[in-house]
């Protein structure tokens, strides 16, 4: 990074993308990053077979799933829709679906073992000792 500017500050979304962008064969798959309601106009227009919707509060949901795990309050996963082109042909949408639930199960280990570490750092720092649950909760944080 190049001196007198400010670190880059990333949302989890972000990470995702990165991440889903990183790891695709662009020779197979044609991503394309847009929002949800981009993503809509094209699926409503057939131009593609399927969509890996991030919500806006991805990173905040992300957060409150971490800090279930140190307090005692209720887990809700974070959650990433994957929709199909009802216009599709099966195959294609089948294969829209596989893809987008390999990718997903990527992500969710890579945000999983962030999210992991930050608990437990936490934790530590407050001196509390986290139950098993309370360890694995992060450790796989996506509702796809």
């Amino acid at each position: 990074m190049p001196s007198g500017q400010a670190p880059q500050h990333r949302t989890f979304g972000d990470q995702v993308v990165a991440g889903l962008l990183q790891s695709t064969d662009r020779h197979k798959f044609d991503l394309q990053v847009t929002d949800r309601a981009g993503a809509m106009r094209k699926i409503d227009k057939a131009d593609v077979y399927g969509a890996i919707v991030i919500p806006r509060d991805f990173t905040s949901a992300s957060l409150l799933l971490a800090q279930s795990a140190a307090r005692d309050t209720k887990a809700v996963r974070p959650v990433i829709q994957v929709l199909t082109n009802p216009r599709a042909r099966t195959l294609c949408a089948s294969i829209a679906f596989s893809y987008a639930t390999r990718a997903l199960a990527q992500a969710n280990s890579g945000l999983g073992a962030q999210l992991n570490d930050t608990v437990t750092q936490q934790a530590q720092a407050k001196g509390l000792t986290l139950t098993g649950a309370a360890q694995t909760t992060p450790a796989a944080p996506i509702d796809v």
